[in-house]
C-alpha cells in the first residue's frame, strides 16, 4: 500500500485526529476501512470536508439508529454513545459461529469435508429492481401515530422561540466563534445586512454602511448553548411524510415509510438551521 498514491479528496479515508500521531495510521491507511471508534473521537472524512456525525458513527458500528429511541441527544452524547457501544456485526458474528458450532462438529465425525454452503446465509431477493422505498423504510407496518400538521407544530415552537433564537444567533463577525457579544449594541446595515457590535465600530470603515441598531445596548440575549438545548427539546425530534407531500415535493414520492430524524442545530446569521 506505500506504493499506491491515492488522493484522500476522493477516496473514503477516516483519519483519527484524537489520537498521538504515533498512534493512528494517516499515511497507509486502507480506503473504505475505519479504525477504532472511541468516545470523544474525532474521525476526519476528507474526501467529505468534514468530521463524522454522530449518527455516522452508530451505523459504524453497525446500530440502526433510526430504530432507537433518541431525544434530544447533542452531537457529543450520540458520538459518545457510539464510542462506548461495541460493533454489532462482530457481536452478531461471533453469536452465529457459536450457533453454528456445535452442528458444525456434529458434520464433521460423520463426513470429512463439510459443505460449508449449507450454513450460509441467504439473502432476500430484490423483486423491485432496487426500487424498495416503500418496502423497506423504519416504519413499514408500524402502527402510525396522529399525524399534526407541520405549520401548526412548528407555529407555536416559532411564537415562543422566535425572538429568542434571533437575539442569540450571529448577528456580528465577532460571534462566529459560539459566543454573544453580551450586553453590547448591534448594528445592522439595511443596504447590505452587514453586522457589528458598538465597541468594534473603531476598528472597521463603516462609512459606506448604512447602519442600524437591531439590538440595544443593555438587552439580555440567550446563551447560544442553552438555547440550542432548548430548542432541541421542543422541535419534533422525528418527522415523517404524510399525505399531499408528492403534490409538494415531488422528489419525496415513496418516502413514506422513511422517518426523519432530527441530527444538526446550526447557528447560523441571524437564524437557527435544523
Amino acid at each position: 500500500r506505500d506504493n499506491i498514491s491515492r488522493d484522500p479528496l476522493h477516496h473514503s479515508f477516516t483519519w483519527d485526529l484524537s489520537q498521538n500521531v504515533h498512534r493512528t495510521s494517516v499515511r497507509t491507511p486502507t480506503v473504505g476501512v475505519s479504525g477504532c471508534v472511541t468516545p470523544g473521537g474525532e474521525l476526519l472524512m476528507p474526501n467529505k470536508g468534514r468530521t463524522m456525525m454522530g449518527f455516522e458513527k452508530l451505523l459504524l458500528q453497525g446500530i440502526p439508529f433510526t430504530r432507537l429511541a433518541l431525544g434530544p441527544e447533542t452531537e457529543v452524547q450520540l458520538s459518545d454513545l457510539a464510542g462506548n457501544a461495541m460493533s454489532m456485526p462482530v457481536v452478531c458474528a461471533t453469536m452465529l459461529s457459536a450457533l453454528c458450532a456445535p452442528q458444525l462438529r456434529r458434520e464433521e465425525s460423520r463426513i470429512q469435508k463439510v459443505n460449508l454452503s449449507n450454513y450460509k446465509l441467504s439473502q432476500k431477493y430484490d423483486s423491485a429492481n432496487g426500487d424498495v422505498l416503500a418496502e423497506r423504510g423504519d416504519l413499514h407496518g408500524a402502527k402510525k401515530l396522529t399525524p399534526e400538521d407541520f405549520s401548526d407544530v412548528f407555529s407555536k415552537i416559532a411564537e415562543e422561540l422566535a425572538e429568542d433564537a434571533f437575539k442569540c444567533s450571529v448577528l456580528c463577525d465577532s460571534e462566529s466563534s459560539g459566543q454573544t457579544s453580551g450586553e453590547d449594541e448591534i448594528l445592522e446595515c439595511a443596504d447590505c445586512g452587514f453586522g457589528i457590535s458598538k465597541n468594534q465600530t473603531d476598528s472597521h470603515q463603516i462609512e459606506s454602511h448604512d447602519l442600524k441598531v437591531i439590538i440595544p445596548a443593555g438587552s439580555k440575549r440567550a446563551n447560544p448553548h442553552e438555547f440550542e438545548m432548548k430548542l432541541r427539546c421542543a422541535a419534533p425530534s422525528v418527522l415523517v411524510l404524510g399525505k399531499g407531500w408528492e403534490d409538494a415535493v415531488p422528489e419525496s414520492e415513496g418516502l413514506e415509510s422513511y422517518s426523519f430524524h432530527l441530527q444538526r442545530v446550526d447557528r447560523a446569521r441571524g437564524q437557527w438551521l435544523l
